[in-house]
């Protein structure tokens, strides 16, 4: 239920909620397997809706699944060595993370530069507006850093290669 209730193109209030609902769940949940349990049934659904509104390039749709999923992976921070979700499935949730920090870094280039041809034309007013939108855009990478930071911590031997290989050298881009 709380999948489909991700998927709600109606209001993004049940969206919201839905997503609220996994994090106070895996809080409720009595030991490790459980919350392992659960991680595994609603992977699949936060991954599906982070396809879905990258597609669309829905930013703000993107920002608060990512934050609810770096709440959720905070979790299993004390996980140290243990897998709380299969080899496979780290590596292609990497991948889909990694597409959302490309995009985002992609797209907020493409909005700098054309905010620069622009600027003259715009109010103060519209120039603080243009940059609370892109800092608001920026905490997608925040909550991917945290996201790849968990992971790392728990599972290291399986995603150190990869976060490596796909993450170092976007995170740099961030730091220039």
């Amino acid at each position: 239920l709380v999948t489909e209730l991700m998927h709600c193109q109606v209001s993004s209030s049940v969206r919201k909620i839905s997503t609220k609902i996994l994090s106070i769940l895996l809080m409720c949940a009595k030991d490790q397997e459980q919350m392992k349990q659960l991680m595994a049934l609603y992977l699949p659904g936060f991954a599906s809706s982070l396809k879905v509104f990258l597609e669309r390039l829905d930013f703000s749709a993107v920002k608060w699944l990512t934050l609810e999923l770096s709440r959720c992976v905070k979790h299993f921070y004390n996980f140290k060595g243990q897998a709380w979700m299969s080899e496979q499935y780290t590596l292609e949730m990497l991948d889909l993370l990694t597409a959302i920090l490309s995009t985002v870094q992609e797209d907020k280039k493409e909005r700098l530069s054309q905010f620069k041809t622009a600027k003259k034309k715009m109010t103060e007013e519209d120039v603080e507006d243009f940059y609370e939108d892109v800092e608001r855009i920026d905490k997608v990478q925040s909550y991917i850093m945290e996201i790849t930071g968990v992971c790392l911590r728990t599972m290291s031997g399986v995603v150190s290669p990869k976060i490596l290989e796909k993450f170092v050298p976007l995170y740099a881009k961030v730091l220039e």
